[in-house]
């Protein structure tokens, strides 16, 4: 239960294997130098900017979003309960605040982006494998 939650996360944190593949793979000494939130959350933000072509004043809007959702998800991890339920429903609180600020054609491609992260997570019940 533990590490569905984890790569749950991480699925959140990464979105898609496009971000990684366009900027190539992170160079780390070892599995404890992980991402901080904030390149977490600017590397989400750099996908979805260049996947969706976010206006300036959507990309304000989305980082917000962003910051905040990752904050609920960190307290709900540390509290000790790690309810993937919960961490789902936050999730998606998370992509239907981004689709509220999205035009039409964005939040098709939006939909997009996530059917393909879903479907790469059920291939292998882990997030998507980095290209490159």
């Amino acid at each position: 239960m533990r590490k569905k939650i984890l790569w749950a996360l991480i699925a959140f944190i990464t979105f898609t294997g496009i971000t990684l593949a366009q900027e190539g793979p992170p160079v780390r000494k070892n599995e404890r130098d992980k991402p901080n939130a904030e390149e977490m959350i600017k590397k989400e933000l750099n996908m979805l900017k260049h996947e969706l072509a976010l206006t300036e004043t959507q990309e304000v809007f989305i980082k917000k979003i962003l910051e905040e959702s990752l904050k609920k998800i960190e307290t709900q991890m540390e509290s000790g309960e790690k309810n993937i339920g919960e961490v789902e429903k936050l999730m998606n609180e998370k992509d239907e605040k981004i689709k509220s600020v999205l035009t039409d054609e964005q939040t098709e491609k939006f939909n997009s982006l996530k059917s393909r992260k879903e479907e790469n997570f059920k291939e292998g019940d882990r997030p998507p494998k980095r290209k490159g």
